[in-house]
């Protein structure tokens, strides 16, 4: 009986020991997550010259081949990247996926529509109506900022 209580005792430290090893793993990567360094401007071509565009300011981001259009307060501008590396350097608390062409600034949202199963459209503050596809819906769903 004595041995049998001192394999709990073992068992039940080396279980606690365990829980906070992996609360400080996933406390680890928590903080992780938070600090990674997003881009805040971009250098973009306007006309002659060239600008550095504050991420913030953009409204929404539009694929085209290798390139992405940028569009701020009715201007656009074109940026050689493409739309996959560009959604993965933008804050995705700021900025969310919508579809396979385009990403949008949350806070440009004004409103949006569902059309079927789970597309649907985005109309923004500026005025265009954009497409969201089923998993932009789910992933602007998941951003929190509903």
């Amino acid at each position: 009986m004595a041995l049998e209580r001192v394999r709990r005792k073992i068992d039940a430290e080396s279980a606690l020991l365990t829980r906070e090893q992996l609360t400080a793993v996933l406390n680890g990567l928590r903080a992780g997550e938070e600090s990674k360094a997003y881009t805040s401007r971009f250098l973009v071509k306007d006309g002659d010259k060239e600008i550095l565009l504050a991420s913030k300011k953009i409204d929404w981001i539009e694929a085209a081949d290798y390139y992405c259009c940028l569009h701020a307060r009715n201007r656009s501008y074109m940026l050689r990247e493409s739309i996959n590396d560009l959604s993965g350097e933008l804050d995705p608390r700021q900025f969310v996926r919508i579809h396979r062409s385009s990403i949008v600034n949350l806070d440009r949202i004004r409103e949006t529509y569902r059309d079927g199963q789970g597309e649907g459209s985005v109309v923004l503050t500026t005025g265009p109506t954009l497409r969201m596809s089923r998993g932009g819906r789910q992933k602007f769903l998941e951003s929190g900022r509903i």
